[in-house]
């Protein structure tokens, strides 16, 4: 798996204006946090946009197919070149060597890498309540059932639980869903 660096570069913040604090009426007053770190919706979307722009050329690479992508990362049936992995703004990051992987759906797989780790990814369910073998139900056509905790508000009583929840994980369409082994 390949991952896109996050790192800001100092010369876009050295762009950023520090906002003005609007406290009339007492409006903004306790509400406006501030951070330590500079930060604006501009230069967020701005990156984003060059990010999406960035991934596209490694999503149609001539006989290195894509298997999986999000935002910041892809993961590839072959090696990406070393050009483009490192340290530099632009440059990818090797964050995996993956030797198998079942990809169910956006943010939802499971990878096993060259050091036989198994991680798994599962957004909005606890990842340690699922395993292989819940992966390799989903794309042939089985549906999954887990549980997961979440708060529930009462705001007769202004009380807060945490309670569990069953959660079924619906498989997908296999034309959604990859396996991929590269077991040599």
């Amino acid at each position: 798996m390949i991952k896109y660096s996050s790192r800001i570069s100092p010369n876009l913040t050295s762009l950023y204006i520090k906002p003005i604090k609007f406290k009339e009426n007492n409006i903004l007053e306790g509400i406006y946090k501030e951070r330590g770190v500079s930060s604006a919706i501009q230069i967020a979307c701005a990156i984003a946009g060059y990010s999406k722009v960035s991934m596209h050329k490694f999503k149609n690479i001539t006989d290195n197919p894509l298997i999986y992508t999000d935002t910041d990362s892809v993961v590839l049936s072959n090696a990406l070149n070393e050009k483009f992995i490192g340290k530099n703004l632009g440059q990818m990051k090797l964050e995996n060597k993956i030797t198998e992987g079942i990809f169910a759906g956006k943010k939802l797989y499971c990878i096993i890498d060259n050091n036989n780790k198994q991680i798994i990814k599962a957004s909005g369910i606890d990842y340690k309540k699922l395993n292989y073998s819940d992966f390799k139900k989903l794309i042939t056509g089985t549906d999954i059932t887990t549980t997961r905790e979440k708060f529930k508000l009462d705001w007769a009583k202004l009380n807060i639980k945490i309670v569990s929840e069953i959660v079924t994980i619906k498989h997908r369409d296999n034309s959604n869903s990859k396996s991929n082994s590269n077991k040599n």
